[in-house]
């Protein structure tokens, strides 16, 4: 039996997918020790995040013990109610002690154990999201953050053609979302002022000396006034 994916679990695994891909960005620079080291610990991180968010999804009441192995006999057990599994039990249990390795005895990782961490961590990942939730781990994005329907609607057509290799569409559909929030930051500074009665924006050109700034006022009133979901004859959105 699949367990429901609630709102709140769903943005822990939001956090947690964005840390892998800090980790993952990390662990692509393996000639830096000092991103080997924060790539194992990011990795690590992600792994216990979820362990968590599944032992919390499944009894909110419980309270989580600190030694890893502990946390991993907590989930486990809730699982087992459930009549599910924990998936690689053993390779979490080896990032793990990585991690330790690396963030309390100084031990740089190396190449091999970052790029094992990363399939490790990976494939937990996907399995874990699939086994528990029936949600794919790719399924999960940063853009159902978002709280502006218009910009996240764009954002996961981006997605879509990112998707399918249309690197163009998903190029220019980013570019709208970013320009259309962009739009409404400037219309909420600018809508609250009166632009018959301002000149400028006062700003400070040396120590003891500020200016009235008109060209940057003229900036904001013409960004304030740019919607890019203006349809043209040419419109390509």
């Amino acid at each position: 039996m699949l367990i429901s994916l609630d709102v709140i679990t769903r943005n822990k695994l939001i956090l947690v997918k964005q840390i892998y891909q800090r980790a993952l960005i990390q662990s692509q620079f393996t000639h830096r020790v000092v991103d080997r080291m924060l790539a194992v610990v990011g990795f690590d991180l992600a792994n216990e995040t979820v362990l968590k968010a599944i032992a919390v999804a499944l009894n909110a009441t419980i309270k989580l013990k600190h030694p890893f192995p502990d946390v991993i006999k907590q989930v486990e057990a809730e699982l087992g109610n459930h009549s599910k599994t924990l998936s690689d039990v053993i390779k979490i249990q080896r990032i793990h002690d990585l991690r330790n390795a690396t963030q309390h005895h100084a031990r740089y990782p190396s190449e091999i154990e970052v790029s094992d961490s990363r399939t490790y961590t990976r494939d937990f990942l996907e399995k874990t999201f699939f086994d528990v939730w029936g949600e794919s781990f790719e399924s999960i994005s940063l853009v159902d953050t978002i709280q502006n329907d218009t910009a996240k609607n764009r954002l996961k057509e981006a997605e879509l053609h990112l998707a399918n290799q249309e690197v163009t569409d998903a190029t220019i559909k980013s570019i709208v979302s970013f320009e259309y929030m962009i739009e409404g930051i400037a219309t909420l500074l600018t809508e609250r002022v009166s632009v018959d009665f301002i000149e400028g924006f006062i700003v400070q050109k040396g120590i003891y000396k500020n200016e009235l700034d008109r060209e940057l006022f003229k900036a904001f009133v013409r960004t304030s006034k740019v919607n890019p979901f203006v349809e043209t004859e040419n419109s390509l959105f």
